[in-house]
């Protein structure tokens, strides 16, 4: 699953079960999300990395994000 790398670091950040992240790029693709969206809020609204304003958690990101996509 190469879709959506920003949504499945996230869900691999905080330990989410494959088969949500998955529900959550299905979600994406059905939305048409952009490509750095990282999750949804309630109303199903995405929030992208530009979002997230802890650096930590972007740099986090981003080495997963790298990760994933040199296996992809």
């Amino acid at each position: 699953m190469k879709n959506y790398p920003f949504i499945q670091a996230w869900g691999h950040m905080l330990h989410s079960f494959e088969y949500y992240i998955e529900g959550e790029v299905n979600k994406a693709i059905k939305l048409n999300a952009p490509f750095d969206t990282v999750y949804f809020d309630l109303e199903d609204n995405p929030i992208r990395f530009g979002d997230i304003l802890n650096v930590k958690a972007q740099e986090q990101v981003i080495k997963t994000v790298s990760n994933i996509l040199s296996h992809a």
